[in-house]
């Protein structure tokens, strides 16, 4: 699959939703499928660009690459912007008497992008941040639910 660059401002974030659909569409990934893809991406990307680059004074790109498999589709997208692991702004601390306020305060698009994907992963290496995301093309989920 193609690789896609864009530059990490949020004039480029309609371009990065149009990648992800696209790759959806090429590989034949169904449509509730792409869409909660799309949603989980486009979050993670909002966040790079609005916190991990403006908010953080600093500028960088988005790099974009997928991988196929006959089970599932991954999606990568590489950033320089701050550190940052999104799956930590989706713990809930139990001691707390509303979880759902909690992630109402500080992470609710988070949490929902990354409840709609199979997997989501995150590295940061050598100042590079890699968001992974993950899923299940509808043979493996045909192939898991006949077992």
């Amino acid at each position: 699959m193609r690789s896609f660059v864009v530059s990490g401002t949020p004039e480029s974030l309609d371009k990065v939703t149009q990648y992800v659909l696209e790759t959806a569409d090429e590989i034949g990934l169904p449509t509730k499928k792409a869409y909660g893809l799309r949603l989980a991406v486009d979050e993670i990307a909002t966040n790079i660009v609005t916190h991990g680059y403006a908010a953080a004074g600093r500028q960088g790109d988005l790099v974009f690459s997928a991988r196929v498999t006959p089970q599932e589709v991954h999606i990568f997208l590489e950033d320089t912007g701050i550190t940052f692991d999104p799956r930590r702004a989706c713990t809930i601390d139990s001691n707390l008497p509303s979880p759902a306020e909690q992630l109402l305060d500080n992470s609710l698009g988070i949490f929902l992008a990354l409840n709609h994907v199979d997997d989501f992963s995150y590295e940061h290496k050598q100042g590079v941040n890699r968001s992974t995301f993950v899923v299940k093309r509808p043979s493996t989920i045909n192939h898991q639910s006949i077992s």
